[in-house]
Protein backbone atom coordinates (compact mmCIF):
# COMPACT_ATOMS: atom_id res chain seq x y z
CA UNK A 1 0.00 0.00 0.00
CA UNK A 2 3.03 2.52 0.80
CA UNK A 3 4.73 1.94 -2.45
CA UNK A 4 1.22 2.61 -4.57
CA UNK A 5 0.80 5.62 -2.38
CA UNK A 6 4.19 6.60 -2.98
CA UNK A 7 4.32 6.57 -7.17
CA UNK A 8 1.55 9.30 -6.48
CA UNK A 9 3.28 12.36 -7.84
CA UNK A 10 1.06 14.44 -5.34
CA UNK A 11 -0.43 13.33 -2.33
CA UNK A 12 -2.23 15.86 -0.03
CA UNK A 13 -1.15 16.67 3.96
CA UNK A 14 -3.36 17.17 6.57
CA UNK A 15 -4.15 20.37 6.42
CA UNK A 16 -4.97 20.06 2.19
CA UNK A 17 -6.90 17.01 3.01
CA UNK A 18 -9.05 19.34 5.46
CA UNK A 19 -9.41 21.97 2.98
CA UNK A 20 -10.56 19.40 0.14
CA UNK A 21 -13.26 18.83 2.83
CA UNK A 22 -14.07 21.96 3.23
CA UNK A 23 -14.22 22.91 0.15
CA UNK A 24 -16.40 19.65 -0.95
CA UNK A 25 -18.64 20.88 1.53
CA UNK A 26 -19.38 23.87 0.30
CA UNK A 27 -19.51 22.55 -3.43
CA UNK A 28 -22.44 20.23 -1.85
CA UNK A 29 -23.73 23.57 -0.50
CA UNK A 30 -24.37 25.68 -3.45
CA UNK A 31 -25.18 22.66 -5.47
CA UNK A 32 -28.46 22.20 -3.47
CA UNK A 33 -28.56 26.45 -3.62
CA UNK A 34 -28.27 26.02 -7.38
CA UNK A 35 -31.12 23.17 -7.82
CA UNK A 36 -33.42 24.88 -5.11
CA UNK A 37 -33.49 28.30 -7.64
CA UNK A 38 -33.46 26.55 -10.84
CA UNK A 39 -36.87 25.08 -9.90
CA UNK A 40 -38.30 28.40 -8.69
CA UNK A 41 -37.31 30.60 -11.40
CA UNK A 42 -40.40 32.03 -14.01
CA UNK A 43 -39.66 30.92 -17.69
CA UNK A 44 -39.67 34.82 -18.39
CA UNK A 45 -37.19 36.10 -15.77
CA UNK A 46 -34.53 36.61 -18.90
CA UNK A 47 -37.48 39.41 -19.85
CA UNK A 48 -37.55 40.69 -16.44
CA UNK A 49 -33.57 40.68 -15.68
CA UNK A 50 -30.26 41.56 -17.71
CA UNK A 51 -26.71 40.75 -16.87
CA UNK A 52 -25.06 43.67 -16.28
CA UNK A 53 -22.13 43.57 -18.96
CA UNK A 54 -19.28 44.69 -15.66
CA UNK A 55 -20.04 40.95 -15.01
CA UNK A 56 -17.76 39.80 -17.55
CA UNK A 57 -15.02 42.38 -16.44
CA UNK A 58 -15.54 40.93 -12.94
CA UNK A 59 -14.78 37.44 -14.67
CA UNK A 60 -11.86 38.66 -16.36
CA UNK A 61 -10.40 39.94 -13.26
CA UNK A 62 -11.01 36.99 -11.32
CA UNK A 63 -9.41 34.48 -13.89
CA UNK A 64 -6.55 37.13 -13.82
CA UNK A 65 -6.11 36.72 -10.24
CA UNK A 66 -6.24 33.16 -10.08
CA UNK A 67 -3.52 33.26 -12.98
CA UNK A 68 -1.03 35.92 -10.72
CA UNK A 69 -1.88 33.86 -7.98
CA UNK A 70 -0.16 30.68 -9.82
CA UNK A 71 2.45 32.92 -10.80
CA UNK A 72 3.15 34.06 -7.20
CA UNK A 73 3.22 30.23 -5.70
CA UNK A 74 5.85 29.52 -8.94
CA UNK A 75 8.12 31.90 -7.50
CA UNK A 76 7.80 31.06 -3.84
CA UNK A 77 8.68 27.36 -4.57
CA UNK A 78 11.60 28.71 -6.49
CA UNK A 79 12.81 31.16 -3.28
CA UNK A 80 12.24 33.98 -5.08
CA UNK A 81 10.41 36.24 -2.58
CA UNK A 82 10.37 39.72 -4.38
CA UNK A 83 8.37 38.42 -7.20
CA UNK A 84 6.33 36.57 -5.00
CA UNK A 85 5.25 39.36 -3.04
CA UNK A 86 4.97 41.67 -6.49
CA UNK A 87 2.32 38.61 -8.17
CA UNK A 88 0.49 38.35 -4.75
CA UNK A 89 -0.03 41.85 -4.36
CA UNK A 90 -1.30 42.24 -7.83
CA UNK A 91 -3.83 38.85 -7.08
CA UNK A 92 -4.52 40.79 -3.97
CA UNK A 93 -5.60 43.86 -6.25
CA UNK A 94 -7.38 42.31 -8.84
CA UNK A 95 -9.60 40.43 -6.19
CA UNK A 96 -10.34 43.71 -4.82
CA UNK A 97 -11.35 44.86 -8.32
CA UNK A 98 -13.29 41.99 -9.29
CA UNK A 99 -15.01 42.92 -5.31
CA UNK A 100 -15.61 46.28 -6.29
CA UNK A 101 -17.21 45.28 -10.00
CA UNK A 102 -19.37 42.75 -8.27
CA UNK A 103 -20.62 45.59 -5.91
CA UNK A 104 -21.27 47.75 -9.12
CA UNK A 105 -22.98 44.86 -10.71
CA UNK A 106 -25.38 44.67 -7.85
CA UNK A 107 -25.88 48.82 -8.30
CA UNK A 108 -26.95 47.92 -12.03
CA UNK A 109 -29.27 45.28 -10.89
CA UNK A 110 -31.08 47.21 -8.31
CA UNK A 111 -31.28 50.00 -10.71
CA UNK A 112 -33.06 48.01 -13.55
CA UNK A 113 -35.58 46.64 -10.80
CA UNK A 114 -33.80 43.08 -11.03
CA UNK A 115 -34.64 42.66 -7.08
CA UNK A 116 -38.26 43.62 -7.37
CA UNK A 117 -38.47 41.11 -9.31
CA UNK A 118 -37.00 38.22 -7.94
CA UNK A 119 -38.49 39.47 -4.68
CA UNK A 120 -41.82 38.58 -6.08
CA UNK A 121 -40.63 34.63 -7.24
CA UNK A 122 -41.86 32.13 -4.65
CA UNK A 123 -38.54 31.47 -2.51
CA UNK A 124 -36.67 34.49 -4.16
CA UNK A 125 -34.72 35.05 -1.32
CA UNK A 126 -32.64 31.87 -2.32
CA UNK A 127 -30.81 34.31 -4.68
CA UNK A 128 -29.87 36.51 -1.80
CA UNK A 129 -28.21 33.20 0.23
CA UNK A 130 -26.27 33.21 -2.87
CA UNK A 131 -25.35 36.85 -3.01
CA UNK A 132 -24.59 37.03 0.70
CA UNK A 133 -22.78 33.21 1.00
CA UNK A 134 -20.39 34.55 -2.60
CA UNK A 135 -19.83 37.91 -0.52
CA UNK A 136 -18.51 35.67 2.40
CA UNK A 137 -16.49 33.68 0.08
CA UNK A 138 -14.95 36.30 -1.05
CA UNK A 139 -13.84 38.34 1.60
CA UNK A 140 -12.67 35.15 3.19
CA UNK A 141 -10.12 34.69 0.39
CA UNK A 142 -9.16 38.26 0.02
CA UNK A 143 -8.37 38.20 3.58
CA UNK A 144 -6.38 35.07 3.37
CA UNK A 145 -4.51 36.50 0.68
CA UNK A 146 -3.60 39.77 2.34
CA UNK A 147 -2.49 37.71 5.14
CA UNK A 148 0.09 35.56 3.05
CA UNK A 149 1.83 38.74 1.93
CA UNK A 150 1.69 40.76 5.41
CA UNK A 151 3.47 36.99 6.73
CA UNK A 152 5.72 37.25 3.99
CA UNK A 153 6.58 41.40 4.16
CA UNK A 154 7.37 40.99 8.03
CA UNK A 155 10.02 38.71 7.39
CA UNK A 156 13.75 39.82 8.91
CA UNK A 157 15.70 37.08 6.79
CA UNK A 158 14.34 34.31 3.82
CA UNK A 159 15.06 31.06 5.97
CA UNK A 160 14.45 27.31 4.78
CA UNK A 161 11.56 26.89 7.46
CA UNK A 162 9.86 30.58 6.83
CA UNK A 163 9.42 29.79 2.96
CA UNK A 164 8.73 26.06 3.86
CA UNK A 165 5.56 27.40 6.20
CA UNK A 166 4.87 29.92 3.92
CA UNK A 167 4.18 27.48 0.58
CA UNK A 168 2.28 25.28 2.55
CA UNK A 169 -0.07 28.18 3.63
CA UNK A 170 0.07 29.89 0.04
CA UNK A 171 -1.00 26.13 -1.15
CA UNK A 172 -4.02 26.31 1.38
CA UNK A 173 -5.00 29.78 0.07
CA UNK A 174 -4.56 29.05 -3.39
CA UNK A 175 -7.09 25.94 -3.06
CA UNK A 176 -9.59 28.13 -1.66
CA UNK A 177 -9.25 31.03 -3.96
CA UNK A 178 -8.82 28.86 -7.23
CA UNK A 179 -12.81 27.37 -5.89
CA UNK A 180 -13.96 30.98 -5.88
CA UNK A 181 -13.06 31.53 -8.88
CA UNK A 182 -14.68 28.25 -10.56
CA UNK A 183 -17.34 28.77 -8.44
CA UNK A 184 -18.22 32.42 -9.81
CA UNK A 185 -17.43 30.52 -13.05
CA UNK A 186 -19.99 28.78 -12.64
CA UNK A 187 -22.74 30.97 -11.01
CA UNK A 188 -22.05 33.51 -14.18
CA UNK A 189 -22.72 30.64 -16.59
CA UNK A 190 -25.77 29.89 -14.84
CA UNK A 191 -26.83 33.33 -14.69
CA UNK A 192 -26.59 33.86 -18.44
CA UNK A 193 -28.26 30.80 -19.15
CA UNK A 194 -31.36 31.60 -17.13
CA UNK A 195 -31.52 35.05 -18.18
CA UNK A 196 -31.23 33.98 -22.14
CA UNK A 197 -33.80 36.32 -23.65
Amino acid sequence: MDDAIGKFRYWPNLPQFGMLAFLASLTMFFGSLILSYAFVLPANIGAQVRVPGTLWLSTLLIAASAGTLGGARWFIRRARVSEYRMLLGLTIALALGFLVSQFWACVLLEREGAFEALAGLQRGNVFYIFAGFHGLHLFGGIAALATLLLRVRRWSEETEQALRRQRNLDSLVAMYWNFVAVSWGVLFALLLYWTRG
